[in-house]
């Protein structure tokens, strides 16, 4: 790491993603295409793309780029909704792709966030825009949701424990769910697809698994 030019780094980050934005939608989709599969960019770059040497070097480095994923990564990183008022769905997607898009297909700043990395990431919205929960486990992310998010009760009166959970037993209700962990699980699901946000009064969720929708709904961009 002591050979590492920070500021060389960040201009050829840079000139690539500008590289990126000139290339049309067909073009975009047949670098990322192949940097996907693995293709060497001299068997993809073609007459098609024009320019010079400089600017066909640009796009082999590119997709070298992209071949390592060290610019524009597939896993989901942002969510979004449209605006305060146009607000029903929830859009996710990668930071890095979107602000590669050209301005006018972009999204508005103001309502966008971006999602730390995490196996489960539960993320949760309504007029006032999204939020999210990330956890690396499946038990994290049970636990929290309920106590964070959801609440006990419904979860007591669901599996019928209310006799063993009070006051002061809720080391209980702890020991179940870790004990009962699928079928919590299950249960989230349950309520996450059952979720819509009203304005400010009720949120929807949406569940990713690593960077896959298992519950809920969202919209890919």
């Amino acid at each position: 790491m002591n050979d590492f030019d920070l500021r060389k780094y960040l201009a050829e980050g840079r000139l690539l993603k500008e590289t990126f934005v000139k290339l049309s939608d067909e073009q975009k989709k047949k670098v990322k295409d192949a940097a996907k599969r693995g293709e060497a960019p001299e068997d993809v770059i073609d007459s098609d793309f024009g320019g010079d040497d400089k600017y066909l070097q640009s796009i082999k480095a590119l997709m070298d780029k992209l071949t390592e994923g060290r610019l524009l990564k597939e896993n989901i990183n942002m969510a979004t909704i449209l605006s305060h008022d146009d607000y029903h769905d929830l859009y996710i997607g990668n930071r890095a792709e979107h602000d590669a898009k050209d301005e006018e297909e972009q999204f508005s700043d103001e309502y966008i966030i971006d999602l730390d990395p995490g196996m489960y990431q539960m993320i949760y919205w309504n007029d006032e825009g999204p939020d999210y929960m990330s956890f690396d486990n499946k038990l994290d992310y049970v636990k929290s949701a309920i106590m964070n998010f959801w609440g006990e009760d419904h979860f007591i009166e669901k599996f019928g424990i209310e006799d063993e959970v009070g006051d002061d037993t809720w080391d209980y209700f702890d020991q179940h769910v870790a004990d009962n962990l699928d079928m919590y699980y299950e249960e989230l699901n349950n309520l996450i697809n059952k979720s819509y946000p009203d304005g400010d009064s009720a949120s929807g969720v949406v569940l990713l698994v690593n960077g896959k929708v298992v519950a809920g709904e969202a919209a890919e961009i």
